[in-house]
């Protein structure tokens, strides 16, 4: 294993431990922040170290994208945490540019290529 696989791997554990504390301090904040950590490695890593281009990647990458800002957004609708609110819009942002460029992109510059 790579030394970046082991970073990922640390912080997804740290994501899925921090789940496991909040439930158990009863800290929704801890919660999300946990699950935020895990959805967004486990997203990344999709995308980093899959060389496959399928429709199974790209769905895992978007199901694993959203259930991340609706992880954030939940947490914004129950505590009304400005700063989750931010984080929510910062992240679908994020989370629409990237699928725009990675996915979109590159199938209308084939098109156009073609019909020229």
């Amino acid at each position: 294993m790579r030394r970046n696989e082991w970073f990922g791997i640390i912080w997804a554990t740290l994501g899925v431990f921090m789940v496991i504390s909040g439930v158990f301090s009863q800290k929704l904040v801890t919660i999300i922040a946990g699950a935020l950590l895990a959805l967004g490695y486990a997203s990344a890593y999709l995308a980093s170290y899959l060389k496959s281009d399928g429709i199974v990647k790209i769905v895992l990458e978007a199901g694993f994208g959203a259930a991340a800002v609706g992880v954030v957004a939940y947490g914004y609708i129950v505590t009304q945490n400005l700063v989750l609110g931010l984080m929510t819009v910062f992240i679908t942002a994020m989370i629409t540019v990237y699928f725009t460029l990675t996915h979109l992109l590159p199938r209308i510059h084939n098109k156009t290529k073609n019909t020229n």
